[in-house]
């Protein structure tokens, strides 16, 4: 629910529960409750479903396959073995879902097929001096921030083996007021942000990006 800076204290003044999610140039945003629960539970049944299949292929095959990035409520990776991925990819076509796509990848990222790098990831990390960050930092493992240089380390690890928490690391940025900005060649980041009802998001990829972040400030 978005409303203008002009009548935000209106709401303020009102009986009724807002949920402030988002500060824009002109406006504010706000959930409900009821919002967020309706949107959770829309959330776990697709999810569900994926992962119900994916155990039952790994199950019935002996391979590996599993959710790698949980990137909108409509959009969830998935990695592992070939012949267990297209067995899942079927089943779920199965089940009526019409929109399954092949990636084509180097690396089956996020997914236990990565432990043998993860164990030689992790003994370059512990070889590798940290500073505490100046900033917070949301890891894509867990979406939660911390500067605590050992659980830097485990969480840059356990990355590497399990699904990338996007949808919780937007929910988790929608708590802060700021810009978003996105670093780095592409819109991919944004088109997600997008996906996870954020719309101010600018990338470094736009020409225009320096004018806009000037706009926002």
């Amino acid at each position: 629910i978005d409303i203008s800076s002009s009548n935000n204290d209106k709401l303020k003044n009102t009986d009724l529960h807002y949920i402030h999610r988002q500060t824009l140039k002109n406006s504010f945003r706000y959930t409900t409750k009821n919002l967020t629960s309706i949107s959770e539970k829309i959330l776990n049944a697709n999810f569900d479903d994926i992962l119900r299949v994916c155990n039952e292929v790994e199950n019935s095959l002996g391979q590996i396959v599993s959710p790698a990035n949980i990137n909108a409520p409509n959009q969830v990776v998935i990695a592992g073995e070939v012949e267990s991925v297209e067995n899942v990819i079927k089943n779920l076509n199965d089940m009526g879902v019409k929109r399954c796509i092949k990636l084509k990848v180097s690396a089956p990222s996020h997914c236990k097929l990565m432990n043998d790098a993860a164990k030689k990831f992790e003994s370059l990390l512990h070889e590798t001096e940290f500073k505490n960050p100046s900033c917070q930092i949301i890891h894509n493992y867990n979406a939660k921030t911390s500067s605590d240089i050992d659980n830097m380390r485990t969480n840059l690890v356990e990355q590497l083996t399990n699904p990338v928490q996007w949808i919780k690391t937007m929910n988790n940025l929608k708590s802060f007021e700021g810009i978003i900005i996105e670093c780095g060649p592409g819109k991919i980041l944004k088109g997600l942000g997008k996906s996870n009802d954020i719309n101010d998001i600018i990338s470094t990829s736009e020409n225009d990006h320096v004018e806009r972040i000037k706009e926002m400030l």
